[in-house]
């Protein structure tokens, strides 16, 4: 609160000050996601569980030399009383005949703000003399200085999950999580001879599709200015803009010698978070969650009822590599397949507990259902899958998940950036702790597929387990019944 109060009054006058600080005093700490805890490999990986019972819930130091008189003949030199020295003014140096630098008081240039406590007035001190006094002031670039700044901040408290998002990720961050934004529809990833960005592939039914953009595609200009030294999010900044405004595309196609200029009308493009397949020689389907956005109950609910008049039998739900996401977008989803009670709970630093509930409005609560989850299922796929698993909804298969039980809240600062911010912990509903430690599978498969498997008609060891096990959940329950 203390850091949020400096900057709401400051913007970026304050916090250049801490870049200095922090580049002083922190040490570097590492940037990474915490290791994930490996587990046994000898752990069989082809075991069938029973879904478990649901449970209840200054002054300066003038170091400049002192002047040297120059050396005169004997008969001219003249001794004088020392007549009074007036008191300095501002930072003006004040010497006796002794060389040795007196302290000055620096006078007050800036009223330090009442909202800075007294441990924190060192910072602004610290800005106050660098940006009045500095050598070379076209080195002090305020903009790039608070930014360091905040980084420190965040090396400080060594929370792997506070993060700073410069304005460019912030306005990306947005569309992204909103699950639209209005553009072409195609992923761009970095050129392979790091000379500008290719199109990765054109998204079904888009604008780039419907306009003859082909994966490979080289983008050379975009209306006109070189894109060449472009980065991705430099390429997708300027390609997104306002729906029905024309963006020119510069392409050279993969085999071709001579570039073309593509208009593609912009719109809105869906970013599907949901994707479904039915499992080749079985009577069930997937359903990959890849996050958790406004869009995703949606998703889930078209998917799931296309699936099952598909005669789907069962489903897998795959949170492998999903990061979360929104927290309502993620208990809705839970809600979906919970037909009730507490799917979370979540504590902040004065202990203060806030509960969440099942909406009880969901419509597949019958539906026999398995869930992978591996190193990478972060965040609200550990909310969604802990709350499975808790209420014996399903059984969880893969490996240990990433560990962040952390609630985290995204404030706008001045410049259009946002600091991620973790404000309270999450707990399963019977209590586990996420943070740090990650959900264990009730079923421990360690082989996941390679990249690129995962979208042909291979059955996986993981894959492979979650059919047997749905298997054996849709015999028992056709044994006893509905």
């Amino acid at each position: 609160m203390i850091t949020k109060s400096i900057l709401d009054r400051f913007h970026l006058v304050l916090l250049p000050a801490l870049s200095l600080v922090m580049v002083l005093s922190l040490a570097c700490t590492s940037q990474d996601e915490p290791a994930v805890e490996v587990v046994d490999e000898n752990v069989v990986a082809t075991s069938v569980v029973e879904p478990a019972e649901a449970d209840e819930p200054p002054a300066e130091i003038e170091t400049e030399d002192a002047p040297v008189a120059e050396e005169e003949p004997p008969a001219e030199v003249e001794v004088r009383e020392p007549e009074p020295v007036e008191e300095a003014s501002d930072s003006t140096s004040v010497f006796e005949q002794d060389p040795v630098p007196n302290i000055v008081e620096h006078a007050e240039t800036t009223q330090l703000p009442d909202a800075v406590p007294d441990d924190v007035a060192v910072i602004w001190e610290a800005f106050q003399f660098i940006n009045d006094e500095y050598v070379d002031y076209s080195l002090i670039d305020h903009g790039e200085m608070s930014e360091e700044a905040i980084l420190g901040f965040i090396e400080a408290l060594g929370d792997p999950h506070m993060t700073y998002i410069t304005p460019d990720q912030m306005r990306m961050s947005r569309d992204d999580l909103a699950g639209a934004f209005f553009g072409i529809g195609a992923t761009v990833a970095p050129a392979p001879d790091g000379k500008g960005v290719i199109i990765q592939a054109p998204m079904e039914g888009s604008p780039a599709m419907q306009a003859g953009i082909k994966p490979g595609d080289r983008i050379l200009a975009v209306d006109g200015v070189d894109a060449t030294s472009w980065s991705v999010s430099e390429a997708v900044l300027v390609i997104r803009g306002e729906e029905g405004v024309p963006v020119v595309l510069t392409i050279l196609h993969v085999g071709d010698v001579d570039p073309v200029d593509i208009e593609i009308i912009r719109g809105r493009v869906k970013l599907e978070s949901v994707k479904t397949r039915m499992i080749p020689d079985t009577s069930f389907a997937e359903m990959d969650i890849r996050q958790f956005t406004d869009e995703t109950p949606g998703e889930i609910r078209e998917h799931m009822n296309q699936m099952l008049t598909d005669g789907a039998e069962g489903v897998v739900i795959d949170l492998r590599n999903n990061p979360g996401g929104l927290l309502h977008a993620t208990l809705d989803s839970a809600s979906e397949f919970i037909p009730r009670g507490l799917l979370a709970y979540e504590q902040d630093r004065n202990g203060a507990r806030r509960d969440f509930y099942a909406s009880e409005t969901g419509n597949f609560f019958n539906v026999p259902v398995v869930v992978l989850v591996n190193e990478w299922s972060g965040s609200g796929a550990e909310l969604f899958a802990g709350a499975m698993q808790d209420h014996g909804r399903a059984v969880l298969i893969g490996v240990k998940t990433f560990g962040k039980g952390s609630v985290n809240i995204t404030r706008t600062l001045s410049n259009g950036a946002g600091l991620n911010i973790t404000i309270r912990r999450w707990y399963t509903p019977n209590g586990n702790v996420i943070e740090g430690v990650g959900l264990t599978p009730d079923v421990v498969v360690e082989t996941e597929p390679v990249p690129g498997q995962r979208d042909v008609e291979w059955v996986e060891p993981q894959m492979d387990a979650a059919v047997k096990q749905l298997t054996y959940q849709t015999q028992v329950t056709t044994a006893v019944g509905p």
